[in-house]
């Protein structure tokens, strides 16, 4: 992702009074042209990649698809499907300026999130932009929008009340230019929504100095008929919008104006008065003035609960239950499916797995529903799931018995706590590296609940208490002075390059440690704590 909307902030130039070169430069080509169309779609993508090396990023059974143009001189436009159950919905994507399919972030969680919900996406990139061909342009937004909307309708058989429009940024104007041009999709999700007439203005007061953009702000003109607080609220399907009074590209006034119209048309408004993301843009020079506006484009990067409930009460069918039974009932093991099958209460367990879960392996969904259950099931399914429905490494490729045992929480000493088996996860639930060897053996197990509990052992990888100077260099851990624990891990030899991952675990594990020793002896607490480690670790 670029770190600004449209102008780059490693493109900034300031002139010897702190005048952006940038902002000059405009003056004088407004004054020749009279007026100007703002450059507010950016460049994306790295020019290397493929959807091979981009498997971390998006779903396995992801794939690229062209949408041609009508004539031979329209520049053919590329993106990417994600699958979900037959006959499934379909979310259209819009992507913010800058955002494309073959960018450097790797935090895009939606198309996978909205597959286990059973909602199929397709997200193609602008003209000029990531994979697509041609100039960008953003007057040739709506046409570009226009083009996805019909490859959108062959997908679906023409059907528009089975697709969804959800768009970010510059992305609310595309698929606003659609409504507009009479498009009736069942509802619109929209995340940070801006002004085509506006949008270029308020980019130039948030990040450059303010003189000159006062100067030929009246020069610039709209480049699209899809304006987000006219065409939106107008729609019968459902509106879900994400959107802040911080949001220095749409401001406060456009803010209130938008909610008032979407809540009188039945619509749904989720407010957010963050400031900053966490985020880290690919050349670190995010602009202070647009961190609103970021903050608001990040979550659109993930389905949030409200978000879900909101698809899933518009599409009844969705996710199929019915099939994602009948793919576990074929491949899972037997006594798991008889066990499962014949017993109501896990069958409803196993519904609330397929419901959140696409394709999940059959035993670990048996395991689940059959082990995990009364007020365990819940945190029991963060034990199993990673997020969106992902097994957990540890437990994906176990067998019914296998996973059966692990998820066993009965122990001599009463029943294992789960939070702390929870809790672990951070440090403990990603065991394979990326070549499929086993991360955490037995020993480094032993040798971190040795640290956990001050312990020494002979020929130990971590001194008690905690170091990163520890004998073996791949791995430290050590409990700070504010409560928090942190670790580390080299992953070079794990196949990431020369890497590593820093990590942080709060006071919940500590607490959760302490219940459990408060209950126990010394070494009856030691005992119980690398038993929670071991099945945290798969072991």
């Amino acid at each position: 992702m670029q770190a600004t909307e449209g102008f780059p902030a490693s493109e900034v130039r300031r002139g010897p009074a702190g005048v952006p070169l940038a902002g000059a430069l405009l003056a004088g080509v407004c004054a020749l042209c009279g007026c100007i169309v703002p450059p507010v779609i950016a460049p994306s993508g790295d020019p290397g990649w493929t959807l091979d090396s981009g498997r971390s990023s998006y779903p396995e059974d992801a794939s690229i698809v062209e949408v041609p143009g009508a004539a031979e001189s329209e520049p053919t436009l590329r993106g990417l499907y994600v699958p979900a159950d037959e006959g499934a919905p379909l979310v259209v994507h819009f992507a913010e300026s800058g955002g494309s399919i073959p960018q450097s972030l790797h935090t895009r969680g939606q198309y996978r999130q909205l597959a286990e919900l059973g909602f199929a996406s397709l997200a193609v990139d602008y003209r000029g932009v990531g994979l697509s061909d041609g100039e960008r342009s953003p007057t040739c937004l709506d046409q570009d929008a226009q083009r996805v909307w019909d490859f959108a309708l062959d997908l679906v058989g023409g059907d528009e009340g089975r697709i969804v429009l959800r768009g970010c940024s510059i992305g609310v104007v595309a698929m606003s230019s659609l409504l507009k041009n009479g498009a009736n999709p069942r509802g619109v999700v929209a995340f940070a929504p801006v002004r085509p007439d506006q949008v270029a203005t308020r980019y130039g007061h948030a990040v450059f100095w303010d003189f000159p953009i006062r100067l030929i702000s009246p020069l610039f003109r709209s480049f699209s008929a899809g304006d987000p607080l006219k065409w939106i609220p107008r729609i019968d399907g459902f509106k879900h919008i994400v959107a802040g009074p911080n949001d220095q590209l749409l401001g406060e006034r456009d803010f209130e104006r938008l909610s008032s119209s979407v809540k009188e048309g039945g619509g749904t408004l989720a407010v957010s008065r963050k400031r900053m993301t966490l985020l880290s843009f690919d050349n670190d020079s995010t602009p202070e003035g647009l961190s609103g506006h970021f903050a608001l484009v990040h979550r659109s990067y993930f389905v949030s609960s409200a978000e879900a409930e909101i698809l899933q009460e518009a599409f009844g069918e969705a996710p199929q239950i019915d099939l994602r039974r009948a793919q576990v009932m074929a491949t899972g093991d037997r006594e798991g499916v008889r066990e499962v099958f014949e017993d109501p209460e896990k069958l409803a367990r196993l519904d609330r797995i397929l419901r959140n879960s696409l394709n999940p392996p059959a035993d670990l969904a048996l395991a689940g529903a059959a082990r995990l259950e009364g007020s365990e099931f819940e945190l029991g399914l963060d034990w199993i799931f990673e997020y969106s429905g992902k097994p957990r490494g540890a437990l994906k490729d176990r067998t019914f018995q296998e996973v059966s045992e692990i998820l066993d929480l009965e122990d001599a000493g009463g029943r294992l706590p789960l939070k702390l088996i929870v809790e672990l996860l951070p440090i403990l639930g990603s065991h394979l590296d990326r070549d499929g060897h086993r991360r955490w053996s037995p020993e480094r197990v032993l040798a971190l609940a040795s640290a956990f509990a001050g312990r020494e052992i002979p020929d130990q990888v971590l001194p008690p208490g905690g170091s990163l100077e520890e004998r073996s260099g791949e791995w430290g851990f050590r409990v700070l002075t504010d409560g928090w624990l942190e670790y580390w891990e080299d992953l070079t030899e794990a196949g990431y390059g020369n890497s590593g991952r820093l990590g942080f675990t709060g006071t919940a594990l500590l607490a959760a440690l302490e219940e459990d020793r408060a209950a126990h002896t010394e070494e009856e607490a030691f005992r119980r704590l690398l038993r929670c480690m071991e099945k945290a670790a798969g072991i």
